[in-house]
């Protein structure tokens, strides 16, 4: 069912965080700290931008602890449940509906932790973007962290172009980790 599928291109930094829809167009960006109540649900986004009207956003409750999970000097995800948490939100908002399955995601993070980035790591973006239900997962090599959006766009459009197989091409070959 094409109609429950989407794609999304996820934007990391240390103070800010961006996603954006490749089928409708939709995009959010808002700062990393965010807040959860006592029920896992998001309560308050800070600095919010988006091409949307308005998110919906739970602001009954008074109970909340504050996250920031790119906010540790050596680590690039601090608090893992949480930004799972926090991204399922802004995803839900930009779809309108629940999706079925999420096909690609593109993840850039836009700064290089002390030390470099290690497998590990790499294995902890990966697992998050599964959970968020990733079927395809590429990673921008933080080599080309200033990669612009149009570029991630043309690479976007030809792997689908593909269909089902993993191609990176001598022009994207570096920059993109399959």
């Amino acid at each position: 069912m094409k109609f429950f599928e989407n794609s999304f291109y996820i934007k990391a930094c240390k103070d800010k965080f961006f996603v954006k829809s490749f089928i409708n167009g939709n995009w959010i960006q808002c700062n990393t700290e965010f807040e959860l109540n006592e029920n896992y649900k998001v309560v308050r986004l800070n600095k919010l931008e988006s091409s949307l009207k308005e998110l919906k956003i739970d602001r009954t409750q008074t109970t909340t602890s504050k996250f920031n999970p790119f906010n540790h000097p050596r680590v690039i995800i601090h608090e893992f449940e949480a930004l799972e948490i926090f991204t399922r939100f802004l995803l839900k908002n930009l779809t309108f509906e629940f999706w079925r399955k999420a096909k690609t995601f593109i993840f850039q993070l836009d700064y290089e932790p002390i030390g470099g980035i290690t497998d590990i790591e790499i294995r902890a973006i990966r697992d998050y973007l599964e959970h968020l239900g990733a079927q395809k997962i590429y990673i921008v090599n933080p080599k080309y962290n200033s990669i612009s959006f149009e570029k991630i766009e043309h690479f976007y459009k030809q792997t689908q172009k593909r269909s089902n197989k993993i191609y990176l091409n001598s022009e994207f070959g570096d920059i993109f980790w399959a």
